[in-house]
């Protein structure tokens, strides 16, 4: 449970100036759009290379054998790299949204007490949730908890999900709930650049729902 730790008018006068640092922290939006650019740009370059293996291998005339030596290289273009380049884009994005729920909540944590939390984002989101700034009840806050697992996959458990806390991720992947990542076993692969775009899209869409609420308070404080 949130519990307020002031009252009065000296504490909303105090509270109503933070919600407007709170409008001002947004620059996290701009850093997640620059991402999704840099998706489109970067994705085009590796086409562009994985063609160029391709025509230099059909050009070439191989010794019996020696082809097998480049066959490696065009495994992993096609595919490793591929996957590789993508995980590294799906954690930065989580990262820069991380730090942009983090640095809203500096700004009011002081206000509230939000008691035990196993992680950062449950932690993040009762606090958003207490002031009104957040719904966490709906489904894009449990979009958010599901690339929350992801990421913590990809950076903590070299992309398996075969611990029993993933169980509810696994099902939903496995039911084609999140297009562009399917399992290898227990392994996450990322096959397509639309959850890197779909999770920035629901990112940016969490900020602007608590932008836009901390807007309309600081607003109706005013009046």
């Amino acid at each position: 449970m949130i519990l307020v730790k002031r009252n009065g008018s000296e504490f909303q006068h105090e509270l109503s100036e933070n919600f407007l640092r709170v409008e001002n922290s947004f620059g996290t939006m701009y850093d997640l759009f620059k991402i999704g650019m840099m998706v489109d740009v970067l994705n085009e370059k590796i086409v562009e290379v994985v063609e160029l293996v391709n025509s230099e291998l059909k050009n070439e005339d191989f010794e019996v054998g020696s082809s097998m030596s480049r066959q490696p290289d065009v495994y992993f273009i096609r595919n490793e790299f591929q996957d590789t380049f993508r995980k590294s884009i799906f954690i930065s994005s989580f990262s820069f949204f991380e730090s942009g729920l983090s640095e809203i909540v500096e700004t009011l944590k002081n206000y509230v007490d939000v008691g035990k939390y196993d992680d950062k984002i449950e932690g993040y989101g009762k606090v958003l949730s207490g002031f009104g700034l957040l719904n966490i009840g709906g489904n894009l806050w449990g979009i958010i908890n599901d690339m929350k697992l992801v990421r913590n996959s990809l950076t903590h458990e070299n992309s398996r999900i075969g611990r029993v806390k993933y169980d509810d991720l696994r099902k939903k992947i496995n039911g084609n709930k999140y297009s562009g990542i399917t399992l290898s076993g227990d392994t996450l692969i990322l096959t397509k650049n639309d959850i890197l775009k779909d999770s920035i899209d629901k990112y940016e869409r969490v900020l602007m729902e608590i932008y836009d609420n901390s807007h309309k308070i600081t607003t109706e404080r005013k009046q």
